[in-house]
């Protein structure tokens, strides 16, 4: 199951790294959207990472995005 997100340092505990990246010209997920999960999730007091690059949804980002998670956990 999922972890509950009302209960943060539940969720916290259970999910050790939570990591958010997105283009500023994605289309896929639009950076706007993005940054209010990030809003939400920071609200809510759910610790995460939110990584925004100049660019779109494209395998160059993706690779830069698997590299920088990968070296977080």
């Amino acid at each position: 199951t999922y972890p509950n997100l009302t209960d943060a340092a539940s969720f916290n505990e259970k999910v050790s790294y939570l990591y958010i990246a997105v283009g500023e010209r994605d289309t896929v997920s639009p950076p706007a959207n993005i940054r209010r999960l990030k809003d939400s999730l920071d609200r809510l007091g759910i610790r995460s990472t939110l990584r925004v690059t100049s660019d779109e949804h494209s395998w160059f980002n993706w690779r830069r995005y698997i590299a920088e998670f990968v070296a977080g956990l």
